[in-house]
């Protein structure tokens, strides 16, 4: 049997040098800086799907961003070489989540079937909107429909089959 290549996630991107000792600025993926704290390493993205293992020596917010100290990245110049690299996990090195709780890029991508089993499309975005996150869900038709992330609408996420069960409530199906 054939083994599953290995899929990366993107968590970020390296935006530009940051002082003169080798720090970047990176834009992550995510407001939660958390999880650049808790992993030793990333892989920085290079040309024509090749990427080189870095080890993470300090992470700091700096508003919207965040300073990262890559070992071996010591000078202006060297982090002036890894602006526009994107900063990639294995999918498998991701920690694990409480029961119910997801990362983002599980989710895109996945069908969405009403309780019926009818197929209503693909969550095609992902809304923040602080109380609960909105999917943008993308139809056979092409049209969308906003769909809140909340328990009352899903029923079920099966990672494993890449399916999202929703009760469908009355309004929700209008398109956009």
């Amino acid at each position: 049997m054939a083994s599953m290549p290995v899929r990366f996630i993107e968590i970020g991107k390296i935006c530009k040098p940051h002082g003169l000792k080798g720090d970047v600025k990176v834009y992550p993926s995510s407001p939660d800086l958390s999880l650049l704290r808790e992993i030793p390493c990333v892989y920085l993205s290079g040309p024509e799907g090749t990427r080189r293992e870095v080890v993470i020596s300090r992470v700091k917010p700096l508003g919207k961003f965040a300073l990262l100290h890559l070992e071996g990245v010591d000078t202006i110049e060297d982090a002036e070489a890894l602006a526009g690299k994107g900063l990639e996990l294995p999918e498998d090195a991701f920690p694990e989540l409480a029961e119910g709780e997801y990362y983002q890029f599980q989710i895109l991508g996945m069908d969405v079937h009403a309780e019926s089993g009818d197929w209503l499309g693909v969550v095609e975005e992902i809304i923040e909107t602080g109380s609960n996150d909105v999917y943008e869900v993308k139809g056979r038709d092409g049209k969308t429909f906003l769909m809140p992330a909340i328990r009352h609408v899903i029923r079920k996420i099966d990672l494993d089959e890449r399916k999202i069960i929703i009760h469908v409530m009355e309004g929700l199906l209008d398109v956009h």
